[in-house]
């Protein structure tokens, strides 16, 4: 935790200065905010209040920011800012090929250990104000990585023995995206022409996944538990059903929009668990 520190003294002075420009990675700037608007209807009163308080903290001197749907976004901000020290923090990993070919390992410092990381600094004691204003900006936001199915996975071939770096690499021919990671990060298109506010998206993806269709899942705190079930996403649909290089159906777009409404909803309700556990 030392060094996780050391890092959060070099650069919090510079975060606190001004307000960064959106940058869309995983889910976009929509999909992140929808996780935490989700997310927010769901937690207690008492934890409504500490949130609030530590989003103003992470965002003075920007009052127009300073709320915890805003600051859904702030990780990401980050590395629009050419801040780097935190990039590996956004996703983990896992390899998977279809053809035989021989894993890479996992890196150790990934969105499951920032996870971890930043629920510790929220709970213990002795952290200060502005560490958990910031970690609490990290968990919001990776809680939503996390639950991206290609966050948490790359492919490994003979063209990529390295892995795909999570769809990044595998090109798709679409009028959303140039790659498959970068048409997941869109949520398939989902919203893209819509001019509902964000209460109302969020509403209504709350409509299509209540809380209580996903059963026991949203009681589970484990974050490589998150990880594993997106690896499996990934697996069975993901990359089945599109070509690399060619057009992706419509077929696939539809089933995907589903796929990403559904992770978006879970990760809201997990993340309000997660909250209300830690700032009860």
């Amino acid at each position: 935790m030392s060094h996780v520190r050391s890092l959060v003294v070099l650069i919090f002075s510079v975060c606190f200065l001004s307000f960064f420009p959106l940058i869309l990675f995983a889910w976009g700037a929509l999909g992140h905010q929808l996780v935490a608007q989700i997310a927010y209807e769901h937690l207690t009163p008492s934890a409504v209040v500490r949130v609030n308080q530590l989003a103003d903290n992470l965002m003075k001197g920007n009052a127009a920011a300073a709320n915890f749907i805003k600051i859904a976004t702030w990780a990401d901000d980050l590395r629009s800012n050419d801040v780097t020290a935190f990039n590996g923090w956004h996703f983990i990993n896992q390899p998977f090929s279809p053809d035989g070919q021989p894993l890479p390992q996992v890196d150790y410092e990934n969105v499951v250990w920032a996870i971890l990381q930043s629920e510790n600094t929220l709970a213990i004691p002795h952290s200060t104000e502005d560490q958990k204003a910031m970690f609490l900006g990290f968990l919001v936001h990776f809680v939503g990585d996390i639950h991206q199915p290609l966050h948490v996975s790359t492919r490994v071939t003979k063209q990529f023995p390295s892995g795909d770096m999570g769809g990044n690499d595998f090109l798709i021919q679409s009028p959303i995206a140039a790659n498959l990671h970068m048409l997941w990060d869109h949520m398939l298109g989902l919203y893209n022409d819509s001019a509902l506010d964000l209460r109302t998206m969020a509403s209504q993806i709350e409509a299509d996944y209540p809380m209580q269709s996903f059963g026991s899942q949203v009681q589970d705190m484990d974050p490589m538990d998150w990880a594993t079930e997106g690896l499996a996403i990934a697996k069975t649909f993901v990359y089945n059903g599109v070509q690399f290089g060619a057009p992706v159906s419509q077929q696939y777009m539809t089933a995907g929009q589903k796929i990403a409404e559904q992770r978006v909803a879970l990760a809201g309700y997990r993340l309000a668990c997660v909250l209300n556990q830690i700032l009860q």
